[in-house]
Order: C-alpha cells, then sequence, then structure tokens
C-alpha cells in the first residue's frame, strides 16, 4: 500500500517522518520545524494526546491542527499527525 503525503509516497520512497509528540504552540513547533526540516521528508504532530488522567495536558485539538498546517505552509514541508478518536477524522482530515 502506498500513502501520498504531498510529493512524497509512504510505502515506495524512502522517507523520514519526525516531530514533536505534541504540539505545544506554534512558536515551538516552528522552532523544532526548522531544526529538523532539512533531515525529515514530513513533519508530523501530536495535535490530540489523550491521557488516562483527564487532568494532564490532552493536546490542543483543532487549534494543534491549525498550528501543524500553518507551520508546514510556512516551511513548505508536508504533514501528518495520529487520529486518536472516530469523531475527529473530518478536523484531522480537513
Amino acid at each position: 500500500m502506498v500513502i501520498k503525503v504531498g510529493d512524497i509516497s509512504i510505502g515506495k520512497d524512502f522517507c523520514v517522518i519526525a516531530g514533536p509528540c505534541a504540539i505545544e504552540s506554534k512558536e515551538l513547533l516552528t522552532r523544532t520545524a526548522k531544526g529538523i526540516k532539512e533531515n525529515i521528508s514530513i513533519l508530523r504532530g501530536g495535535a490530540f494526546k489523550p491521557r488516562t488522567n483527564r487532568d494532564s495536558f490532552q493536546g490542543l485539538g483543532k487549534e494543534g491542527l491549525n498550528i501543524l498546517k500553518e507551520v508546514g505552509e510556512e516551511l513548505e514541508v508536508p504533514t501528518i499527525t495520529e487520529v486518536m478518536d472516530a469523531r475527529d477524522l473530518l478536523s484531522v482530515a480537513e
């Protein structure tokens, strides 16, 4: 199976996917992405971080998705994230 992300073909081309476990802010994601941009094919960041303790950081959710999209566009690098709950599928797909 081959999955296209921008011009990258996962499952066909060699690609390096890297980024932060959780997107905490645009500033941090931008700094991280700039630091690894030359060595990655795809930027990934976790927008949703479900935890067993609901008082723990749960991720930025849709705001995190927007940040990931903005940073990817600004740095011209394709982006991905995980879908942790089927209810978030449409938001992630956008």
